[in-house]
């Protein structure tokens, strides 16, 4: 009797399984342009729809790392429709759409998604007129850092009704780093909700340089973005330590150039996050930057290149460091602290790092997977 029992269990299982597959296939049938999540144990038998990936958007930038980043979204959530709109070495101080091209932007997409200098989104925020209903600025090297000073006023209204206005038309902001908004609000810019904040995926499109090959590879790797901070650099560490740097040339070929030397990059930072140091630990390329307290040390040197940094060390008062991205604590094995030159002397020396670019890489997996699903909520919010 029991063996029959346990008979008709199994059967009953058997077609409940089936039944459920049957359901499956059909939700997926009527989603077709839905993208499914894949589950750690397989499909999603509940075939969940995550977003709709036929969405038309516009995303509208002039910095070739914040398309790649976005880049990275449109492939991993399947997007169908994305065009950008790229004002690639417009003067600083122009706008790259007016209300004519605003106008016809807003009429052929869905979500306007504006990065870098958000002055070029100015126009889309004016009015209800102008016709956007679902418009995100990906804030990434403060709001107002591409607006002159007689427009700051002006822009400064147009941003706080746009956050605010209750017509169908708000903004959305996403900060991609943690000074973003304290920065905001020391501006008096009137923030009634929380916004995501969604990192950097580290994405890198550009193509590796052949190295030379060298009998020793270098200690240490200086970036030459700014002659100041790598002069200050060179000679700070030709006082202080015997090691000598190699100094990359600006345009050097990105992070897939320097993980082919056996190295580290040490880095004075101009800028609170770039999408540079998130490139270079995807690839395993680690950097070592001055603690906290040794960068203001630093800043007292002329040379020292990082108006930005300070600006961020005198908004947040004692705790500054803990809204810069260079220093979280979970990447404190990525971004190696110094707090003298013998302590850098002694980083370059033992070379411990090398025992954490596993690591780091994992870190930055988890990193994307985490902002990746902060987009696919938003999207989903919009629908």
């Amino acid at each position: 009797m029991n063996k029959i029992v346990a008979v008709r269990r199994v059967l009953y299982s058997i077609i409940c399984m089936m039944l459920l597959c049957s359901l499956v296939v059909t939700v997926n049938y009527n989603y077709a342009n839905v993208a499914y999540i894949a589950e750690p144990f397989g499909l999603n038998l509940m075939g969940r729809p995550l977003m709709n990936t036929t969405r038309k958007i516009a995303f509208v930038s002039r910095h070739k790392g914040t398309v790649n980043d976005f880049q990275y979204v449109e492939k991993n959530l399947k997007l169908e429709n994305v065009d950008y709109l790229l004002y690639y070495g417009i003067d600083f101080k122009e706008i790259g759409t007016n209300e004519t091209m605003a106008r016809e932007i807003c009429k052929e997409h869905d979500t306007v998604v504006v990065s870098d200098c958000l002055s070029d989104g100015w126009e889309f925020i004016k009015s209800k007129d102008i016709g956007c209903s679902n418009i995100v600025f990906i804030v990434s090297t403060r709001y107002d850092a591409c607006i002159q000073p007689e427009d700051k006023e002006a822009f400064n209204k147009d941003f706080n009704n746009a956050l605010n206005r209750e017509d169908g038309c708000k903004l959305t902001i996403i900060p991609n780093n943690a000074f973003e908004i304290p920065y905001m609000k020391y501006h008096k810019i009137q923030l009634k909700e929380d916004y995501p904040l969604i990192r950097p995926f580290g994405n890198a499109e550009s193509d590796a340089i052949d190295i030379e090959k060298e009998s020793d590879y270098p200690p240490c790797l200086i970036i030459n973005r700014f002659e100041a901070n790598t002069n200050l650099l060179m000679r700070k560490m030709k006082e202080n330590m015997d090691y000598v740097c190699k100094v990359m040339p600006r345009y050097y070929g990105g992070p897939g150039t320097l993980s082919k030397y056996d190295s580290i990059v040490v880095d004075l930072p101009y800028q609170v996050s770039v999408m540079k140091m998130w490139e270079n630990i995807a690839a395993g390329v680690l950097i070592a930057i001055p603690s906290p307290s040794f960068f203001k040390e630093l800043r007292k040197d002329g040379d020292y290149r990082g108006a930005r940094l300070s600006k961020a060390a005198e908004i947040g008062g004692q705790d500054w460091f803990k809204n810069i991205d260079l220093y979280l604590p979970d990447f404190e094995k990525c971004f190696i602290q110094f707090d003298s030159w013998s302590a850098l002397e002694i980083i370059l020396t033992e070379q411990k790092y090398k025992n954490n670019i596993g690591f780091c890489k994992n870190l930055m997996k988890e990193q994307r997977a985490e902002s990746l699903q902060k987009w696919r909520d938003l999207f989903n919010a919009m629908d």
